[in-house]
């Protein structure tokens, strides 16, 4: 019968890459009309894997090939989750994918996934990128923590060669990132990094809020404060937004410098903290859905700025090549409130004697 033979060709399909949807359909024969579940067989595309070059690769996705296995490998559990109501199954590899040129496509995934993937429309690429946002996000503190010791002797042994600077654990700033809600507001993100790794961050904060008061309603000055030892003195640096501290070191105002070591100090201490400009470069270069607004939710936000910075200091693990950059960060300066500088006023006498120390004993000569 009809029934039967039909029954007998999905069983020979069982063994093929098949979608999950099912869909009902009507056998019609002598006997009357029954209703038997059917699976489509899952369109077959062209795989990026195999059908790019390297540097085309490479210029969509922003890893290699090989590294690409190696973020699958890395965060294979977290691929693994499937969406609630997802009727589709998607590889680990293909997840990835649409994640990563999602982030590299100003966030209009609306061109994301159309090409290689087996997804019907915009709004599937948007929730697999978010749901995979979500789940590496989770994963923060393994890939984003401040440096060991050892590693903080290597980072000043660095840029003291670089720029002169001695004692220097890490740079901090703030970025903007433009955001549909609330209206009219910016998102901050405040970073702490070192060698191009962002080792701290926080991005909860809207555009008008001053760095310092993001830095002091961070866990960040308590952590510093903590850890810092007067007989092995390490540093941040930080512009004049941030308060002088004897962990924290800010440039000396301009209508305050005395001398000529005091200059050398300013001028060394600017060249180090260009450093965290080039970083935040990088990072929005690399996933240029940072420089424009970011349409989404806010928790999706915070996910996918999450997963952006973990892929960018995994991307500096795993030696990939830097991203082009522009000028600074890309911010759009004309809509941005610029932070006024608190200057060394309150001062305390500590923080001052730590910043003379530093000048007498490296830029006095």
């Amino acid at each position: 019968m009809e029934v039967i033979e039909f029954i007998e060709d999905l069983e020979r399909l069982e063994d093929e890459e098949v979608d999950q949807d099912l869909e009902m359909v009507d056998i019609v024969n002598a006997g009357g009309g029954i209703r038997i579940p059917r699976r489509h067989i899952r369109e077959q595309r062209a795989s990026p894997m195999n059908e790019l070059t390297d540097i085309k690769f490479r210029k969509i996705f922003g890893f290699s090939k090989d590294n690409v296995l190696r973020l699958v490998d890395t965060f294979r559990e977290e691929l693994n989750v499937q969406r609630d109501n997802c009727s589709t199954a998607i590889m680990p590899l293909e997840k990835l994918l649409i994640t990563l040129e999602f982030l590299r496509t100003n966030g209009f995934h609306r061109s994301v996934g159309m090409q290689w993937y087996v997804l019907r429309s915009p709004s599937a690429v948007c929730t697999t990128a978010n749901t995979v946002a979500h789940a590496i996000a989770r994963r923060r503190n393994d890939f984003v923590r401040l440096p060991s010791r050892e590693e903080e002797d290597e980072i000043a042994q660095d840029f003291f060669v670089q720029h002169h600077f001695p004692c220097v654990r890490g740079l901090i700033d703030g970025t903007h990132l433009e955001i549909v809600r609330p209206p009219n507001h910016y998102g901050d993100v405040e970073v702490f990094r070192c060698r191009y790794r962002i080792r701290f961050f926080t991005c909860r904060f809207p555009g008008s809020a001053h760095d310092s008061r993001i830095f002091r309603e961070s866990p960040l000055p308590g952590i510093l404060e903590q850890s810092f030892d007067p007989r092995r003195p390490r540093f941040v640096l930080g512009d004049q937004a941030y308060p002088l501290s004897k962990y924290l070191l800010t440039p000396i105002r301009d209508d305050r410098i005395n001398s000529e070591s005091e200059r050398r100090y300013n001028r060394a201490h600017q060249a180090t903290r260009l450093n965290v400009d080039h970083c935040f470069g990088m990072l929005k270069n690399r996933f240029p859905f940072l420089l424009y607004i970011i349409r989404s939710k806010m928790d999706n936000v915070v996910a996918l700025v999450t997963t952006a910075i973990i892929f960018h200091n995994l991307a500096i693990n795993f030696k990939e090549d830097p991203p082009e950059e522009t000028d600074e960060d890309g911010e759009r300066v004309d809509h941005l409130q610029f932070d006024v500088g608190l200057g060394d006023e309150g001062v305390g006498v500590a923080s001052d004697v730590m910043r003379r120390k530093i000048i007498s004993e490296f830029f006095n000569r």
